[in-house]
């Protein structure tokens, strides 16, 4: 124990009692090298809390309200489905219907 006291006391020597004082006197209150620097939050932390809480609020949505929830959800699925369908339509317009016959066969 003896041992591990003098090695902190060697790798780390403490400030003087008003060096904090005078840093928050003569540094803005949040510099880079003020005694209390302003946490900023990594974007990747922000993007999944965010993820999270909308991905929540999708679920307590669907729960309580599953009708209006099935509708929103057809509506969006047409929505963003309406590029894709006019796209196919012109293709098929383009293309002759024996070719477009074998495309689309299962």
């Amino acid at each position: 124990k003896q041992w591990y006291q003098r090695r902190v006391r060697v790798m780390f020597h403490p400030y003087t009692a008003g060096t904090e004082d005078t840093d928050r006197e003569l540094l803005p209150d949040f510099h880079d090298v003020s005694v209390y620097p302003r946490k900023e939050l990594p974007f990747f932390l922000v993007f999944t809390a965010g993820l999270c809480l909308f991905t929540l609020s999708l679920a307590l949505m669907t729960h309580f309200y599953p009708v209006f929830m099935g509708e929103l959800a057809r509506i969006a699925l047409e929505y963003f489905a309406t590029p894709f369908s006019v796209i196919a339509e012109h293709l098929q317009a383009l293309l002759p219907q024996q070719i477009w016959n074998l495309l689309t066969r299962t």
